[in-house]
């Protein structure tokens, strides 16, 4: 199994949703493939939208990518049975 701990930078490069899961999809490829491993976690992005020092309204943008890049990740996970995401309340 391996735990992939990724996204905050995509958020912060605005990096496409759509790019940002394609990322996500190749990492998988190749560790279930080249690397042996049976099954992806992802973990979920942290709710930036919370995060006190950042300033308005940058907290509530990057918040809101952020939400957008997890959702993303969540169902593009839900569509696969060698994949997980993570959802942390």
């Amino acid at each position: 199994m391996a735990v992939v701990i990724s996204g905050v930078n995509d958020v912060i490069d605005q990096v496409s949703t759509r790019r940002a899961v394609r990322h996500r999809a190749a990492l998988a490829d190749w560790l279930l493939g080249d690397c042996g491993v049976r099954h992806v976690v992802f973990a979920p992005l942290p709710p930036v939208h919370r995060f006190p020092l950042l300033p308005e309204p940058l907290r509530r943008v990057m918040g809101g990518d952020a939400r957008r890049h997890d959702a993303a990740l969540g169902r593009w996970a839900a569509t696969r049975d060698d994949v997980s995401h993570a959802d942390f309340v």
